[in-house]
Formats: structure tokens, C-alpha cells, sequence
């Protein structure tokens, strides 16, 4: 894929991108969903190469990556309290 959008930033390219959310009862979400996406964006970012770190992406017939089938435990574990329950 080409793109025309280059990433500038200061400093160190560690925080070159962020990501910024709003969750419904607050602007600033708590450090344990913060770790949560950081440690899920990781597991996302390493999928695309289906190391054996990243619970098995399977790739098509056509060479596409396809995402694992479940999220990391470790997330779900860290979410599952902000569940809205009905």
C-alpha cells in the first residue's frame, strides 16, 4: 500500500502516534484499560506476521493474515470488570 502521510515526531518515535478515546463515564481512562489496549494494540501489531506469539493468525489462500480468532486472555481478564452488564 502506498501512502502520502508521514509520521513526524519528537524526540522518540515511541509516542510519534497516539490513540485518544472517550470512554462513557469518563475522558480519562483508567490504567488498567490503558495497559489493556496498549497490550492489545502490541498483540494486533504482531499478528500481521503470525509469529507463534500471537495465538495463530491464519493465513488465507491468497496470503492475507487473518486475525487470531480471540483477543488475548489477559485482556479479556483486565475487561471483564467494565462489562456493562443488563
Amino acid at each position: 500500500m502506498n501512502t502520502s502521510y508521514i509520521w513526524t515526531y519528537t524526540g522518540t518515535p515511541d509516542v510519534a502516534i497516539q490513540i485518544v478515546g472517550r470512554f462513557a463515564y469518563s475522558i480519562t481512562p483508567p490504567s488498567d484499560i490503558v495497559a489493556a489496549c496498549l497490550r492489545l494494540g502490541s498483540f494486533i501489531y504482531r499478528a500481521r506476521e503470525g509469529t507463534p506469539d500471537s495465538d495463530r493468525a491464519i493465513l488465507s489462500s491468497d496470503g492475507v493474515i487473518l486475525q487470531a480468532p480471540r483477543i488475548p486472555t489477559d485482556v479479556q481478564q483486565t475487561l471483564e470488570p467494565y462489562r456493562k452488564r443488563s
